[in-house]
């Protein structure tokens, strides 16, 4: 509203506060506000649910489904490089929180996205050396990962850094 307007930002949130102390608008609670972001999720309204999942982030920056759902969002849309910064995101929070193996499986989907983003993929061996025991037998590509940099590596020219990840 305030952006909308042709208001200052101080007068603006003066009239919204009036708004809201006469009951003609109403201020939304951080479950409200998710709700109705995972509402336009839902109805495939990406541009309104886009807006909202950005609005809790400001609220709420560590939160790994807002970032989850904003991926999923930028996927849909085809914007590869969006997604795998939010599944990155959410992979980070993830950690935080000591799940391994769901953060596996968010940087993962981010290079099925990015296949060919060293960052990416040295997390992906990093999450494999420092919690390899925590996830389920099978679930990390941590080798194919470390396979992948190197590679990559070596085509940049960067056979001192591909031999680092070998050692």
């Amino acid at each position: 509203i305030i952006a909308a307007s042709a208001l200052s930002r101080f007068r603006g949130c003066q009239v919204l506060q009036g708004l809201v102390r006469e009951g003609l608008a109403v201020p939304l609670t951080l479950r409200e506000l998710e709700e109705k972001a995972n509402y336009f999720y839902k109805q495939n309204r990406l541009d309104e649910a886009v807006k909202l999942f950005r609005r809790l982030l400001v609220l709420r920056r560590d939160n790994a489904e807002v970032h989850h759902r904003l991926a999923m969002i930028h996927e849909r849309r085809g914007e590869a490089l969006e997604a795998a910064r939010h599944l990155r995101a959410t992979a980070e929070h993830l950690l935080r929180e000591n799940q391994p193996q769901q953060a596996l499986e968010a940087l993962e989907k981010a290079a099925q996205l990015l296949p060919t983003d060293t960052g990416l993929l040295s997390a992906l061996v990093d999450l494999q050396i420092r919690h390899g025991k925590k996830l389920k037998p099978g679930a990390a590509r941590g080798a194919e990962a470390a396979r992948q940099l190197v590679t990559i590596l070596l085509e940049l020219g960067e056979k001192e850094k591909a031999g680092e990840m070998l050692r």
